[in-house]
C-alpha cells in the first residue's frame, strides 16, 4: 500500500495518538529539527510540518523535489516563504495553514 512521505520535527510534540495516525497513514521521516533532516528525506518528502521558528524558504522549498504540502501548527505562517510559494500556486489554509503545489 501507497503512504505519502511526511517528514515530522519532533519540535511541536504532538500527541501520541496524533503520531500513531501519522505512523500509520504515511511514511514517517523524524527529526529533532530542521537542521537534522538528511539529504534523502528532503528529496522524497511530500509533505511536511513546518515549526515555528524554523525558516522554510525559496532554497528550504526548492531541496524538496517532490513536495505537495507544507502544514505548519502555528497561528502564522511567517516562517515559510509564502512570496515563494505562491508563484507556485500554494494555497495556504486558513485553519491549517497547508500549502499544497500544483503537479
Amino acid at each position: 500500500m501507497y503512504k505519502p512521505v511526511l517528514i515530522y520535527y519532533d519540535t511541536p510534540n504532538f500527541q501520541e495518538d496524533t503520531l500513531m495516525y501519522l505512523r500509520k497513514n504515511f511514511t514517517l521521516f523524524t527529526f529533532s529539527y530542521p537542521q537534522h533532516d538528511t539529504e534523502e528525506a528532503l528529496q522524497r518528502v511530500e509533505a511536511l510540518f513546518a515549526p515555528m521558528g524554523f525558516t522554510f524558504d525559496k532554497n528550504r522549498i526548492e531541496l524538496c523535489s517532490n513536495l505537495r504540502v507544507v502544514a505548519t501548527p502555528t497561528t502564522a505562517e511567517l516562517h515559510i516563504d509564502s512570496e515563494y510559494a505562491n508563484k507556485y500556486s500554494y494555497l495556504f489554509n486558513k485553519n491549517y495553514r497547508i500549502a499544497p503545489r500544483n503537479g
